[in-house]
């Protein structure tokens, strides 16, 4: 009988301690202590009954602020560098005329295209191009296009434009926002005086964004389609061999003696237009002198 009045005693402390929890639970919190487990803690729930701002709200902002900065701008990933292809080719064709017509299969079988064309000369044709291919075709037509004929001179340059390219959309994105904030200004003008100074630096920030704009597409398209000059020209006519006899060149020695002769020539001409005069007078004194001399002798 005691074992049993004594359980009967525990039994009546626990149901006390346990309606005790739960009426200070109800107090506290407004709802039962129970509730409040290691997962509603883990999110914030507990803190929110207590009077403090859950986590879960600061967990979602984060989350949802990191997406939105990383998020691209562009069509164009940065996974990887963005690069400028170029190439400059020399070729030497014994007709440039079909090379140029080879060239431009290639080009087209790669989704390219003729930037330009130029073909000059009669007997000695050349002919000078530029094509567009694909980035991802550009090393797969160069090579091709070496074979058309023989590669005199060959230039290749690769120029990384990543950080340019961001830097474009830094600037685009800061002028977009700068024109949104200038038409919301604009809205809440109150002076005329305002109004214009506003309009005048909004049309100063859509100029800076086309601008802009155009650059980016610009360096878009020089990223996306590589670019090949190619010239081409008729090999070199081969020289003659060189004689083992030593040359003797004639032409001075000719020149000088018809220059003798032609100074020659000028000077019996000058003897005969100058000195005929001279001896004709010098004959006339002669006959007059000797007839004096006759007349004194008489």
């Amino acid at each position: 009988m005691r074992l049993g009045g004594r359980f009967e005693k525990l039994i009546i402390v626990i149901a006390i301690i346990v309606a005790a929890s739960y009426i200070a639970g109800v107090v506290l919190f407004g709802v039962p202590s129970r509730q409040l487990t290691p997962v509603t803690k883990e999110f914030g729930i507990g803190e929110a009954m207590e009077g403090k701002p859950p986590r879960l709200a600061m967990v979602v902002k984060t989350v949802t602020t990191t997406a939105t900065t990383t998020m691209p701008t562009s069509s164009l990933e940065y996974s990887s560098r963005l690069l400028v292809k170029t190439a400059d080719l020399e070729l030497e064709a014994e007709d440039p005329e079909a090379a140029v017509d080879r060239i431009t299969v290639i080009v087209e079988s790669f989704g390219g295209y003729i930037a330009r064309l130029s073909i000059s000369g009669h007997e000695r044709k050349s002919a000078s191009m530029i094509v567009k291919v694909p980035e991802k075709f550009f090393y797969d037509a160069l090579n091709k296009i070496r074979k058309v004929g023989r590669v005199i001179r060959e230039d290749v340059d690769v120029r990384d434009v990543t950080e340019q390219h961001i830097d474009l959309e830094a600037r685009l994105r800061n002028l977009r926002a700068e024109e949104e904030w200038l038409l919301a200004a604009v809205d809440k003008a109150k002076t005329v005086q305002d109004l214009i100074m506003l309009e005048k630096e909004l049309w100063r920030v859509r100029g800076e964004i086309e601008r802009i704009e155009a650059q980016l597409k610009n360096l878009e398209r020089m990223i996306s389609y590589s670019t090949i000059s190619i010239w081409i020209r008729m090999p070199e006519e081969p020289k003659p061999a060189p004689s083992p006899w030593p040359k003797i060149d004639f032409t001075p020695i000719l020149v000088l003696a018809v220059t003798t002769l032609i100074y020659i020539a000028y000077g019996l001409v000058f003897l005969a237009v100058v000195g005929a005069p001279i001896a004709v007078i010098a004959y006339l004194a002669y006959r007059v002198y000797k007839r004096f001399i006759k007349a004194g002798k008489g």
